[in-house]
């Protein structure tokens, strides 16, 4: 991303008044006794699902799991620094790209305490309108829901904006489900959710109204990977539409006591049981490939070592 991140200023403040809201609301998080701690989504995103498929496969090995439900990668980051309740976070990988290419005081210090697991699907920009917008440039002047406060959704609305020098007449935080009432009830033009496809919240939408707008201008594809939402992912979308994607990641706090070990065992569990995730879990778990790299974000030592010594596992060999 990087460059240009560097220069934008309004994503900054959003990321930074994300951090420090999460961080008041912290204190009044619930802390489960012995077991891990992972910051997913919101109810109607598809992070929640990844974190249950993964609390089911681990609590068959007697591995304790919460999910903790949250607004989504901003408030992740902020948890996994700071609420002892929470071990590790799902998060946009133009989140963390934004937080390794400051040299804000405050951002800067954030790699050094949070790691990389391993990456896991793409993560679709959709843009939900009115019939009548056609582009990102006709958000001009409109009100579009930017996803809720401490959401990956909000900080990657705000970075769109900025490269595409579009600024709506009033941009609303809507948790998703507030967006799309919003939207069919016209108080909204149109509505951002990053979300990897299907998104359960779209299945029933009013096509005579309502459309997924494509995001395939070549201004944004230094910064954000070309993807494509099927034809008939949505039971009222027949064409397929062009967009973008981000990465969704499971990061992780650098502890270096025993939840290192747990976090060994996590990964184990996980490559071994991968072909069962594909078969039982959501459909994004046929994209995850355990092994890929984000070069500028360090691995977990602890699951770096696991790769490391070759430990492959016999894939659906084992299943709750």
């Amino acid at each position: 991303m990087i460059s240009l991140i560097i220069q934008l200023r309004n994503p900054l403040s959003v990321l930074l008044r994300a951090l420090s809201i999460s961080l008041m609301l912290f204190y009044c998080a619930t802390s489960v006794a012995g077991s891990i701690g992972i910051a997913t989504g919101s109810a109607s995103g598809n992070y929640i699902n990844i974190g249950k498929d993964i609390a089911r496969l681990l609590a068959a090995s007697n591995i304790p799991i919460h999910i903790i439900e949250s607004n989504g990668s901003l408030e992740n980051v902020a948890k996994v620094l700071d609420d002892d309740s929470v071990h590790m976070g799902l998060v946009q990988s133009d989140v963390l790209g934004y937080i390794q290419a400051s040299n804000h005081k405050v951002l800067k210090k954030i790699p050094q305490k949070i790691k990389l697991m391993f990456p896991l699907y793409n993560e679709e920009v959709h843009l939900l309108a009115r019939k009548s917008i056609q582009s990102i440039a006709d958000l001009q002047n409109k009100i579009v829901g930017v996803g809720a406060k401490g959401s990956g959704t909000n900080l990657t609305t705000e970075l769109l904006f900025e490269i595409s020098n579009v600024w709506p007449q009033r941009k609303v935080l809507l948790d998703n489900v507030e967006a799309l009432q919003s939207l069919s009830s016209g108080e909204i033009d149109a509505l951002f959710f990053v979300s990897g496809y299907p998104v359960s919240l779209f299945e029933n939408i009013d096509s005579e109204q309502f459309h997924l707008v494509s995001l395939d201008s070549e201004m944004f594809t230094p910064f954000y990977t070309a993807s494509r939402i099927p034809a008939n992912t949505y039971p009222w979308q027949a064409a397929p539409v062009n967009t973008l994607a981000v990465r969704a990641m499971l990061m992780t706090y650098d502890f270096v006591d025993e939840r290192c070990a747990i976090a060994s065992e996590m990964v184990g569990l996980i490559q071994k049981n991968l072909s069962w995730l594909v078969q039982n879990g959501h459909p994004k778990w046929k994209e995850v490939d355990l092994d890929s790299r984000l070069p500028q974000w360090e691995r977990y030592p602890c699951v770096a070592q696991r790769f490391a010594d070759g430990r492959k596992y016999e894939l659906g060999a084992a299943a709750p």
